[in-house]
């Protein structure tokens, strides 16, 4: 095959193209899809272990009240600074 001028091949192989990583406008949610966006050209070995992270976060974001703070390590659904419900002991 020939390649005509001004002819622009759609990928070249082996080339990865990188694209800003998309919001959602919920912070927690923006900071894990930017986590997984800079798996691009990382080794397969690191994917796991941010995919696992990114899917607890996801929970926790999931599982939080709209209203609530979602805590950085704290458990999820929790607000900080929540008193302990009745099943605490």
């Amino acid at each position: 095959m020939t390649e005509q001028p001004g002819e622009q091949h759609a990928e070249t192989p082996g080339a990865e193209e990188t694209h800003p990583a998309p919001t959602t406008g919920v912070a927690e949610v923006d900071a894990v899809l930017a986590d997984v966006q800079a798996l691009a050209g990382r080794p397969v070995e690191e994917h796991v272990a941010v995919f696992e992270d990114a899917h607890t976060r996801l929970r926790r974001a999931l599982d939080a009240r709209p209203d609530a703070d979602i805590p950085p390590d704290g458990e999820a659904g929790t607000a900080p600074g929540a008193a302990p419900g009745p099943d605490a002991g």
